[in-house]
């Protein structure tokens, strides 16, 4: 990392990477809000794939201060509490109850973000969730109107939305230089196949993975499909007992004439593949896999490049970044949650009823059309 101090306004501010060009609010390279001498106080809840690298943002961080890691697993959070100087918990109660702390993270498995959600509403912190809100398309609408009425900040996190090529392809497609879209693709295969502890909570591949490929499509194109049709299977045996699937391919209709298509796996054995694709009358734009090195061996047997990164951590660090500082900056300096990245209630349950309409469509072996307006 290049590491230099710039000056902005009349206070200086370290970045981890120059930027040069600002995005949809957010800068192209990750970038540390300016301190004001403010300092968000943060309980961090879970500490498993996704509260470790929160963690690792929270301490880096300079606006920020974690008090409280909270997991039920009382020697992860110990664990953590040592090496970043904070109180280990094993509940939320103590942290919730404790008005220094003015924000939390909700990193939890899955099934319990609705409840957690709840309750630091009711004691009137600051909220930035990993996705799911909820399970439940009702839960979440009573999420979000819990919040408003007691004007409390909620953000959920989609992580595509902060990484500097999907912004860049977003602008294009919006500034029109690939013209009308006529297709759109997104590509999304695991390295690697998560836990089977973590597979038995994820609530489906089309709710846990499937979701992010899902917003991109409709944040892209700045509309909603209106019929879907899918087909999944299942090759791994540890999937297949649980009654999910390991392989999905999503093909949408939109009212504007697009077609999308998403293609997933759990297992891609040559490292983290993400991708995405809009082809239309002017041209096309694609995002392809950053790689280990830029470096690549031309010879008598061919071209060789390194690896592409090996999974979500890695390839996504900088977006986990970005957001973790946009949301210390709509907490501590009031900005207003940019909607070119953070979704809206709106776009969470739009997102969640077309993942359940998806998941209809392979189970039915039908096209399915998606209803918005089911409460």
């Amino acid at each position: 990392y290049e590491i230099r101090l710039s000056l902005v306004g009349s206070e200086m501010c370290i970045r981890d990477r120059v930027s040069t060009q600002s995005t949809g609010g957010i800068s192209q390279q990750p970038v540390m809000s300016a301190s004001s001498g403010d300092i968000l106080s943060v309980a961090l809840f879970g500490l498993g794939r996704a509260g470790s690298f929160h963690l690792k943002n929270i301490a880096t961080h300079n606006r920020t201060r974690l008090l409280y890691a909270v997991d039920v697993d009382i020697q992860r959070a110990e664990a953590a509490a040592s090496k970043f100087g904070c109180k280990a918990l094993s509940s939320p109660e103590e942290a919730l109850a404790d008005p220094r702390v003015q924000a939390v993270i909700i990193a939890t498995p899955t099934h319990t973000h609705y409840e957690l959600l709840i309750k630091s509403i009711a004691a009137g912190k600051k909220i930035f969730t990993e996705k799911p809100v909820s399970l439940e398309l009702k839960e979440i609408d009573e999420v979000y109107r819990l919040a408003e009425a007691k004007n409390i900040t909620i953000l959920c996190g989609f992580n595509r939305r902060f990484d500097a090529s999907w912004i860049k392809l977003k602008e294009a497609v919006t500034r029109g230089e690939v013209g009308r879209p006529q297709m759109i693709r997104s590509t999304a295969r695991d390295s690697p196949v998560p836990t089977e502890d973590y597979l038995k909570t994820s609530h489906g591949f089309f709710h846990d993975s499937g979701v992010h490929d899902i917003d991109v499509l409709r944040w892209v194109l700045n509309e909603d499909p209106v019929e879907v049709f899918s087909v999944a299977h299942t090759y791994l045996p540890q999937i297949e007992k649980l009654g999910d699937v390991d392989t999905i391919l999503m093909v949408f209709k939109f009212k504007s004439g697009c077609v999308g298509t998403i293609d997933m796996s759990r297992k891609s054995v040559y490292g983290y593949d993400q991708r995405v694709e809009v082809f239309g009358e002017k041209g096309m734009m694609q995002v392809q896999n950053p790689h280990t090195t830029t470096t690549s061996l031309y010879n008598s047997e061919g071209t060789h490049s390194d690896q592409i990164l090996y999974s979500f951590p890695q390839r996504f660090a900088d977006a986990y970044f970005r957001e973790l500082d946009s949301f210390v900056r709509v907490v501590l300096d009031n900005e207003q949650p940019s909607k070119f990245n953070w979704p809206t209630h709106t776009d969470v349950r739009s997102v969640h009823i077309i993942a359940d309409a998806a998941r209809d469509a392979a189970n039915k072996g039908l096209s399915v059309p998606i209803n918005y307006h089911q409460k």
